[in-house]
């Protein structure tokens, strides 16, 4: 147990008060959607605190043939979109397993909850695009964990509940990716470890499943369940070893699925640039709010992704974090307008990197209107 987290979580509740599912309907018909994202993060936070077993696994699990044929019914009459089952080696036990799937889209969830011939838990990021609406109306029927990724409490608390969810019987669906790949050559992303470390907590296996789109049809590769043999989840050494084993089967899965396509010229796909730019364009704009606007734009998908950078331990909520690189860190600067109140941010006792040294320079070269020669003193 992480202590000032559990601190931090009951801080955060201080005041609120559970809406009851009867009166929820008309308690929120006054809403706004921020606030009911605020009121969905506290009562998540408040289940965890009191220790809201979750009860409804088995009643989901005897759900899920009605739930399978639903999903089977939306696919082919309303999105008229079919999938092929090209491999599926997991070993089948009593014990639940979690599911580490790659994203491709809108509507890779819908197609995996229905090929995978078992009921699970999704783990889901971004719950206010659902709230009042039936895919959330859907996940909450079928299964789901929610979670604000950009919510560090939320995440710790989400995952201490996916374990939860486990150890009752349920499998858990999870996209390690963290976001759809857009890349033009990865075959899979970088992964983020949370999904290690559930699987780790609740003694269970990882089985990786890949899939594809191409139009309407999706084609999906089920593999070999990945064996945990290290329960530590303070062991990051071996959770990166067990991320690039997961990304390494991924990958030779989704390398199956290209090859069972049919092969075509190279010069039959045309430019590679506007094709890339069509595919970006297809995934953004599968996605839209209640208003028909774009949820997600290219920067959002970039900052989704999971990088691998220097691993350091936060003062603050004692926590292993994740800090930018230099670049990343200093990227303000190509768009900083240098005066005499802000030239201090290019002075050299900033301990700026080499690299981001001459970067200063030159800006100051490029865009300062300030006295050149005095803006070089103050950087040396």
């Amino acid at each position: 147990m992480d202590y000032k987290k559990e601190a931090l979580i009951r801080r955060r509740l201080v005041g609120f008060k559970p809406v009851s599912d009867l009166d929820k309907k008309q308690v929120f018909k006054n809403y706004t959607n921020s606030e009911l994202v605020d009121y969905y993060a506290k009562e998540r936070l408040y289940n965890y605190v009191h220790t809201m077993l979750p009860s409804d696994v088995s009643k989901k699990q005897e759900d899920y043939p009605l739930v399978k044929a639903m999903l089977q019914a939306n696919r082919l009459l309303l999105n008229q979109q079919r999938y092929k089952l090209i491999g599926d080696k997991r070993h089948k036990q009593a014990r639940p397993v979690v599911y580490a799937v790659t994203h491709v889209g809108l509507y890779d969830y819908q197609v995996i909850t229905e090929a995978l011939n078992a009921q699970t838990y999704a783990f889901a990021g971004d719950p206010e695009q659902v709230y009042g609406s039936f895919d959330g109306w859907f996940m909450d029927k079928s299964g789901a964990i929610f979670c604000n990724t950009e919510d560090f409490l939320d995440r710790y608390i989400s995952e201490e509940m996916a374990v939860r969810f486990i150890n009752h019987g349920a499998n858990l669906l999870i996209y390690p990716e963290g976001i759809w790949n857009i890349t033009a050559n990865l075959l899979v992303l970088p992964l983020w470890p949370g999904t290690i470390r559930i699987a780790q907590a609740a003694h269970v296996d990882i089985v990786p499943v890949a899939i594809e789109q191409y139009g309407k049809k999706f084609i999906i590769n089920i593999g070999e369940n990945i064996v945990l043999n290290n329960f530590d989840t303070n062991d990051i050494k071996y959770i990166n070893e067990m991320k690039q084993q997961l990304r390494d089967n991924l990958a030779t899965l989704k390398y199956e699925i290209f090859e069972s396509r049919r092969v075509y010229k190279r010069k039959k796909l045309g430019d590679f640039d506007a094709r890339l730019k069509d595919y970006e364009n297809m995934r953004l704009n599968e996605w839209k709010d209640k208003n028909k606007n774009n949820i997600y734009s290219r920067e959002l998908v970039e900052h989704r992704k999971f990088v691998e950078t220097d691993v350091e331990t936060s003062e603050i909520v004692g926590e292993k974090v994740l800090y930018s690189s230099p670049q990343q860190a200093f990227s303000y600067m190509k768009n900083l307008k240098v005066n005499k109140n802000n030239i201090f941010l290019l002075r050299r006792d900033m301990s700026l990197p080499t690299s981001i040294q001459e970067e200063a320079k030159k800006i100051v070269v490029d865009n300062s209107s300030y006295n050149h020669g005095e803006a070089k003193k103050l950087i040396l």
